[in-house]
């Protein structure tokens, strides 16, 4: 419903933000202050803050080369 009431507002987000009805997996999804794996799943108030974000992968150190 967030992403609906976004696109009306702003054409193309969705297209942005969802594909195949799911949440892209380059985008997360904080919902007040907390990303959460369910994306559009989680369940959200009026209240809530929603956050779109790049998805930050990595973390692994790349292997060195002799």
């Amino acid at each position: 419903q967030i992403v609906e009431n976004l696109e009306a507002l702003f054409p193309g987000i969705r297209d942005r933000l969802v594909d195949d009805n799911r949440i892209k997996p380059n985008v997360s999804v904080a919902v007040d202050g907390e990303v959460t794996p369910i994306g559009m799943l989680e369940k959200v108030t009026e209240s809530s803050e929603i956050h779109f974000l790049p998805a930050i992968g990595g973390g692994a150190r790349p292997k060195r080369v002799s």
